[in-house]
Order: C-alpha cells, then structure tokens, then sequence
C-alpha cells in the first residue's frame, strides 16, 4: 500500500490524501483550502480519476461535512463514488438549499460506525468521532496486509467525548501507520487542553442571564454540538432560541430526536432575506412551507428580546436593524478567532451600535494532552502529520514521526509480524466451517470452506468476500457458490441472522463469467431479505448487460449425436460417470416419465445468453459448455429441469447452477430472453420444477434448505420449485429413483 498526500502535510484545510494498492486507488478527503473562498478557483490535486473518470479510482470517503475535507467534491467526475456519513449526506443536501458550494453528490455509499466496507484491495473500516462537524469518522484503510489509520478531525472535549474515549482505550490493533491531525500544536491553551462544551454552556449561561436585550449568537449553522449547547443555554436562562431556517434544516436533516427541532416549543424559525433569496431562487417552497408553523416574523422579534435568544451571522445586519431589536442586544461570537480578523466592516457595525463582544469558544480539534492519549494508544505506529501547519512539533511531542512533502509517494511499512485482518479471516472461516461440521455431526461430513471466499463474523452478520477469482469461476465450484454458502450457514447456524457478500471488482466487467456471475447476485439478492449486497459493491450490479433495454437472445440446442451405453466392463452396483449416466438416463426416460408424468425428455439445453443475435463476440453469459443436463415437460404447464450429479461429485455449487438455470427458464417463459430457433415445448410453459439428480449430495443440502429455497419463490411470487431425486444404481444399465426433497 502506498500513499501520496497531495495537500495538507504541511497545511491546515484542503485534505487530500490519495492511498494506492494492486493498481486499485481510493482518496481521503477533498477539501477546500481555507485560503481559497472559491472552489471553482482551488487547485485540484493531481489525482487520475478528478478530470474524467478513470475505473483505477474506487472511491473518496469525505470524513465530515466541512468544507475544507469535501468542498472539492462537487468537481469531481459525476459518476465518482463518495464514502461518508448517512447523516453528514442529508446536512450536505439540507444545506444545500441555502449554501450554493453544499451541492448534493450523486454518488454516495454510506459510512456507518465499526461497519467494514469492501472496495478492491482495501477494507475501510469507520470509526465514529467527537468533532465540531456532525456524524464525523476516522477510517482505518488495509490493504496489502498493511494497516493506515487516518483521524480525519476529531477531538476529546465535545459532546461525544466518549466516542474519543472508547478509540483511545480499544484502539484498532496492529496498525503500522498513524495519519495523525495537529490543527491546534501550537495554539493558546492547547498544552492545558481546552473547555469543553459544558463549560461553554455555562458561560453561555452567565451572559445571557446578564443581558437586557436579545443575546445574538454567531456560530456555525452545522455545529451541531454548538446549537444543543445554545439551546441549553437559552432554556436555563429561561429565553427561547430562535433560529435562522437554514439552521433549522441543518437540525432537522439530522434526525435525531434528543437534537432541538423547530417544532420544540422552545424553539423558533426566523427567515432571513438572504435565504428567502436563495428559496425564491432554487423554488424550494417546500422547505419554507415544512417550517411555516414554528416561524417568527420581523414585525414580532422586538416584542420578545429580553425572553430569547438568537443564532446570527452578519449577513442578517439589516434583518435585525429592520426589525428594531437590537436595544440592550450582545453580540457572542462562538466560532475560531481566527476568523473574526478578517471581519473588521462588522466589528465597527457593532461598535456604532453599542452592541458589546463577547468571545465564548472552544476548539473543534483535539488538545495537546488528547493527541497524546491518541499516539499512545497507537504506539507501535509511525506518525505522519497531516492538517497541520507545525509538522516540525510532531517528533518532540509523539516520537516516531516521519514527515511527507506533498505530492509525495510513500510506502506503507508493516510495523507488526502478522495482521489482524489475515487473522481474522482465517479464525472466522475455520470457526464457521467447524460449526457447521458440528451441525452436521448426525452424518460423516468433512465440511470445509473454501478459503477464497473470506467469512467474517460480525455479531449477528456474516460477511462473505470473494476474490475477482471467485466471480469469473465455474458457478458450481465451491469457491463460486455463495448461492449455497449463504443457504447453508443460515440453515445451520440460525445464531446468524444476515448474510452480507461483498466481492473484488473484476477488471473486465464484460467479462462473461463475471456478467453471469452479477446476474446470479442480483436475482438471489431479491429473493432473501436477510441476503444482502455491500454498499460498497453494489453499484457494480448496474453493470449488468442483461437489465438493458436490448432484445437477448439464447442460443438453441444442438444436435446431439446419440451415445449408446459403451464399457460394459463396469462393475455391477458402481454408477457410471457423468456423461454416460446422463445418456442412461434419457434413453431410459420410463423412471423420470413415471414420477413426473413427464412426456417428452432432451438433454443439455444450452443457456448462453447474446446480446441482439447468437453469434461470436455477442456472448454477454459464458457460451460453450454451459447447459442443463435433462429437462422436459409433460401435460402440465411446467418444465422440469435436473441438474445431474455422479457419484464422487458432489459440490454446494449444485444449487448455484440450480438457481441460474431456474431464472433463464423463467426469463424465457416471461419473454425477457428470446430462443434463437422457436421451442413450443418451452415457451408454452408457465412455471419451473428444478431437480438435483445425484445418488447423493452435499452434506449441508437437506429438505429444509430447499424448502427455504421454495418458501423464498412463493413469496416473491416466482413460478419456481425446487425439489431432489435420489439416484439408486442396480447395475450398469439400470438405475432407479426415488423422491427425497419438498416439490
């Protein structure tokens, strides 16, 4: 794994940082630098994949919702796949409204606390932060058997301290680099650390409760912890808080009921000229009709100075002069100072007016003393500075620290002798595989799971990861089957309630193993609820060729030379191979015919599917060797398929290609695939009977896991059974069957 941080090494705001493994490329951060106000004016970073898209680049995670880590991302390519808070996405669209650089992004996956997202090579892994910005992560990033921890900002002293807390005393183990923020080394007061929010809110207290007027409160409309510690504040001195409506649909977007909403009776919206401006001019009249009931109007603000208080930015001067409640007013400004010498026009507003500063603040970023707590609990890691303006301080404070130039390349060194990822997965997968040997423990079973399919274990969830290998393999393999893994850990080991499966992405998505493979994993995902794809991968599904609007074709059979029964040398009682058991069979279809009342019986139905016409280089399934090895159809409206298994075969991946033989069937009765050469036989069936046709089978396979299987169609409404035929060998030439499954 490499990393390049093309911005912020030596810098506050602007972070970028682009992270490299097999090929394979994701980016942390996009952020606007604090010294460009336009980010139509910013430098973008050097990265393949920011002008136009390029399949290298598998995602950016946007740590948190300020602009100097996302407010690039609006100029990246549109397809671009953006990683970050479900909540910090809604304040983003929310702002929108009122901010024309919060744009909404089209792309995004969701970040959710201590949840793994596969992407390629890399697993990021999010971890929930205390910041001044809502729904803040870190992200642990490992690829290559190498582990990068990177903080995003954060800090020990807000409202969600204990999120700091719980990372510093149960840190991520085995991590080999810290990409460590220093916002605050060298500013005043961070040696000591710095108040927290409690304590802003009783010195919020004290002023308010000294005020005759109105108490105007300039902060960040999206500091959230900022606005509870307002209103606190407000509702011990016994005032009202009214808020702008911008800020009241930051609040809202967050949908968390213990944060202040414009309905709490406490509570109320003021709409100023500016944002009416900017509703008029985006026709958002539904976010101004959503808060009309809780609004307070110009001509009512000087009639409740002395009982509320108001959040403020100066671009509600004449708002406020208009509406002839500034008398007695205070103006507290709670945002970095550093921001406040750049607003001078204001401050001579308000020294005109008479309206005293007060200054009530503390940081968004961690203290010197936390940053400590957090090296120490990472002490095996080498320390990288990143969004700070004094990498230089980083040795003297943290020790092992290595300094990068932006636009630099460097190599993640593994700093551990094994990795917890490795471990983990091969602890899981043999865990997993020796409870379902135990669940088996009635029948000889040597169950195993194949160990390029990685099995994780997450409370009540099991991930499954497959390798690019996996995907573009034969369906039947066991490495393939995740149709038959997920079927069986959930009829074994009903302690786990969902399946999760995430695979590599496969470098030629026209692959056509790969197509049939996204084919399998879209159908089977809408059959079971607790069956899921990972967010991570499932845009991939829209890779599909088979869901675009264009005629597909299946090809038609071909002849097929008859085969009479040759090696009569065979030995009484032992089965004949594959191919002349399947010959066996259709010459003596009596069996077949009897149970199923089957009329008319062929072998090896082919189900490659084309795009537009049956011809080489059209194939969008595998073409060839892919084919149902007996169907036929009888007096009913149903055709029967079997798929055939001989003695010594006897893999899971037999219900992968149950399933996928069942929905081309299906996509025929229905007209989704068109024949090559018309077949009434198939095209006049209305439902299909899937068989496994074997002597035996999989030891995980039983009649409860088909039934799981039937109970799943009849609810999605899909005319699909499945059942099983037990195959008894007499001699040779002879064989018997004999039901052994749900129909």
């Amino acid at each position: 794994m490499k990393v390049r941080i093309h911005r912020g090494a030596k810098q506050i705001g602007g972070t970028c940082i682009e992270v490299e493994a097999q090929g394979k490329r994701i980016v942390l951060d996009i952020g606007q630098p604090l010294d460009c106000p336009d980010a139509k004016l910013a430098e973008m970073p050097d990265v393949k994949g920011f002008k136009t898209a390029d399949p290298s680049l598998l995602g950016v995670v946007l740590s948190h919702p300020h602009l100097d880590h996302y407010g690039l991302a609006s100029r990246l390519p549109p397809t671009t796949m953006f990683l970050m808070g479900e909540a910090a996405e809604r304040i983003l669209t929310a702002a929108a409204v009122f901010i024309p650089s919060a744009k909404p992004l089209a792309n995004v996956t969701h970040l959710e606390d201590g949840k793994p997202l596969r992407f390629g090579p890399f697993t990021i892994t999010p971890f929930l932060m205390d910041h001044s910005a809502y729904d803040s992560y870190a992200v642990l990033v490992e690829a290559d058997g190498r582990r990068l921890f990177y903080t995003g900002d954060l800090r020990g002293h807000g409202r969600k301290g204990k999120l700091f807390d719980k990372l510093v005393t149960h840190p991520p183990q085995n991590v080999d680099v810290l990409l460590m923020e220093g916002t605050t080394l060298k500013r005043l007061g961070t040696e000591d650390g710095f108040p927290t929010e409690g304590d802003i809110e009783n010195k919020l207290v004290d002023i308010f409760k000294v005020t005759k007027g109105m108490p105007l409160v300039w902060c960040s409309g999206q500091n959230i912890d900022r606005l509870v510690t307002v209103f606190r504040a407000a509702k011990r001195s016994g005032r009202q808080l009214i808020v702008d409506m911008y800020a009241a649909h930051v609040l809202d977007a967050t949908q968390k009921a213990s944060i202040p909403q414009a309905k709490w009776k406490e509570l109320r919206v003021f709409l100023p000229q500016g944002e009416k401006r900017r509703i008029k001019d985006q026709e958002a009249y539904n976010v101004s009709d959503q808060y009309r009931p809780y609004r307070i109007f110009p001509e009512h603000l000087a009639k409740v100075t002395a009982r509320s208080v108001m959040l403020f930015r100066p671009s509600m001067k004449r708002d406020v002069e208009s509406a002839g409640c500034l008398d007695g007013a205070c103006l507290v400004y709670s945002m970095w100072d550093g921001y406040l010498k750049n607003e001078e026009r204001f401050l001579t507003w308000l020294k005109e007016r008479g309206i005293p500063l007060h200054q009530c603040h503390t940081s968004g970023h961690a203290s010197l003393p936390d940053l400590k707590r957090l090296r120490k609990a990472f002490q095996t890691a080498v320390v990288v500075p990143i969004h700070t303006e004094q990498p230089s301080l980083y040795e003297k404070n943290f020790g092992n620290v290595h300094v990068y130039e932006d636009g630099e390349w460097w190599e993640v060194e593994q700093q551990t002798k094994t990795t917890r990822t490795a471990m983990t997965t091969e602890l899981d997968n043999a865990k997993l595989a020796q409870k379902l040997r135990d669940a088996r423990s009635d029948i000889p079973n040597k169950i195993k799971l194949p160990g390029s399919i990685k099995f994780t274990i997450d409370g009540a969830m099991v991930r499954m990861h497959l390798k690019e290998t996996c995907v573009q393999a034969n369906m039947q393999d066991n490495s393939s089957s995740f149709e038959g893994w997920a079927l069986a850990l959930k009829r074994w080991l009903p302690e786990f309630t969902n399946i999760e499966m995430n695979w590599d992405f496969c470098s030629d998505a026209h692959d056509p193993h790969y197509q049939r493979f996204l084919f399998r994993a879209k159908q089977f995902s809408s059959l079971f609820p607790w069956f899921s794809i990972s967010p991570a991968i499932k845009n991939e599904l829209n890779k599909l060729r088979t869901a675009e609007p264009q005629e597909h074709y299946i090809t038609a059979p071909k002849k097929i030379r008859p085969r009479g029964i040759e090696d009569a040398d065979t030995l009484p009682g032992v089965l004949l191979n594959e191919h002349k058991l399947e010959c066996l069979i259709k010459e003596q279809a009596k069996p077949l015919s009897d149970l199923f009342g089957i009329t008319q019986m062929d072998r090896q139905y082919p189900v490659g599917v084309f795009d537009g016409a049956v011809k080489k280089g059209k194939e969008i399934f595998p073409r060839g060797h892919s084919a149902i090895d007996l169907w036929g159809t009888g007096k009913t409206n149903e055709l029967f398929i079997f798929e055939l298994k001989a003695a010594k075969n006897i893999p899971i991946g037999i219900l992968s290609e149950l399933f996928f033989y069942s929905f081309i069937v299906e996509g025929i009765q229905q007209g989704h695939f068109k024949l090559q050469k018309p077949n009434g036989l198939i095209t006049s069936t209305k439902k299909v009977r899937a068989y496994i046709l074997a002597p035996h089978w999989h030891p995980l396979i039983d009649n409860k896991l088909l039934q799981m299987a039937n109970d799943a169609f009849k609810a999605n409404g899909r005319p699909i059974r499945f059942g099983a035929v037990r195959i008894v060998p007499k001699d040779p030439r002879l064989y018997m069957l004999e039901m052994q499954a749900c129909d």
